[in-house]
């Protein structure tokens, strides 16, 4: 089992990271503060320390030579905001930002712990799904799916576009060969359909949107 020590200042982030991780196997245990964090490291050697960079009870950023230099080492995640972007990330594995989302923290730590990130995902949703009796349902699919749709939104947009300017032209040439009605009825045709999968595609999105809400609320 992987350890984990979180020490995140603020209390919803930090309660938010603990329990998506012991919802996915991770042992781990939270500090709201820097003081006890070097002795904490060493009495229980997690293979990853998650730390707020700067902040009025936690440092993170300025414990991470002190951390590094322990043998064996862990790994070393900083939670930066806007205000702290530009302090020094040597030593550091990954940065991520705050607020964090237990989504991303899974994410980060599946890559430096060398996990499944789609066999843990999915234990984080079984999980969630099983508290809220519902049918788990595969984020990262219908992630895909509304990014597919989105691109074909774009294409959709950019056809739309070419035709616009023909159909506003002052004066419509023959266009490769068919008559100026020929295109004028090609272009009401083009937004009947159009019309048709642009509502495909917003009901594909707003019913991502209503997954996500499900997933993440308390």
């Amino acid at each position: 089992m992987k350890k984990v020590l979180l020490a995140i200042e603020d209390y919803n982030e930090l309660l938010q990271s603990e329990t998506a991780l012991k919802k996915t196997g991770f042992d781990c245990i939270s500090l709201q503060n820097d003081v006890a964090i070097p002795e904490r490291v060493m009495a229980y050697n997690p293979d990853v320390v998650v730390m707020t960079a700067v902040g009025k009870r936690i440092n993170g950023h300025k414990l991470v030579p002190r951390l590094r230099a322990m043998k064996p080492a862990p790994e070393i995640v900083l939670i930066v905001s806007k205000k702290t972007l530009n302090i020094n990330l040597n030593g550091v594995a990954a940065s991520l930002d705050a607020p964090v989302q237990p989504l991303v923290l899974l994410e980060v730590l599946s890559s430096l712990l060398d996990l499944d990130e789609e066999t843990v995902l999915h234990k984080y949703e079984s999980a969630r799904a099983g508290e809220n009796n519902a049918p788990v349902v595969d984020i990262l699919e219908n992630f895909r799916r509304c990014t597919r749709s989105l691109e074909t939104k774009e294409k959709s947009s950019a056809r739309a576009a070419r035709y616009k300017k023909i159909a506003t032209a002052s004066e419509l040439p023959p266009f490769r060969g068919f008559t100026r009605q020929q295109v004028q009825e090609q272009i009401k045709e083009f937004r009947a359909d159009e019309g048709e999968e642009t509502k495909r595609i917003d009901d594909e999105r707003r019913m991502f949107a209503l997954i996500l809400a499900q997933k993440f609320r308390k």
